[in-house]
């Protein structure tokens, strides 16, 4: 029965995935601050140097999953997260060691081919899972893009933002 249950949800969810997706506006900024936060971190700002921040929120768990990539180093970031009046709240947590960054001349290609969805959250239809927040400064201009569940959406934005999470997690 449980088998049954699983394939009935999968099934439902990949039929969802291949509705159209859907762009919408939302104030990214308020979110990717509330991260910024939690992690000790500064707003990014267009005077930043080049720097990638991506935050992975599991809307049932809460839990807050981070990568920050500044001065070729990669940082990662755990935390928990609740919903409130329309607000994410992060729990402040420390950020990991720091690790060698992965090629930032990759980073900049995958972040260029979000920059047309910037101030924009992308949105295909899949329910619950995960949402993932990208906050960069690439040449002096701040990108802030927010998709969601990406692995489950075909449109490009969720594919580029697949790749994006794909090289940090490697």
């Amino acid at each position: 029965m449980k088998y049954l249950a699983f394939l009935l949800i999968a099934l439902i969810s990949f039929g969802v995935a291949r509705e159209p997706s859907r762009f919408y506006s939302e104030d990214l900024k308020l979110a990717a601050n509330e991260y910024a936060r939690a992690a000790g971190l500064s707003p990014l700002t267009s005077t930043t140097d080049f720097e990638l921040r991506v935050w992975t929120r599991d809307y049932m768990s809460g839990a807050v999953a981070g990568f920050i990539v500044s001065n070729g180093t990669l940082r990662s970031f755990e935390s928990m997260s609740t919903y409130d009046q329309g607000k994410v709240l992060v729990k402040p947590a420390n950020l990991g060691a720091e690790k060698p960054g992965p090629d930032p001349a990759l980073l900049r290609k995958l972040i260029e081919a979000l920059k047309a969805y910037n101030g924009k959250a992308v949105s295909c239809g899949v329910m619950d899972g995960e949402s993932d927040l990208l906050d960069a400064v690439v040449q002096g201009q701040v990108v802030t893009v927010k998709v969601d569940n990406p692995s489950f959406c075909s449109d490009k934005a969720s594919k580029a933002m697949t790749n994006l999470l794909g090289a940090l997690r490697k």
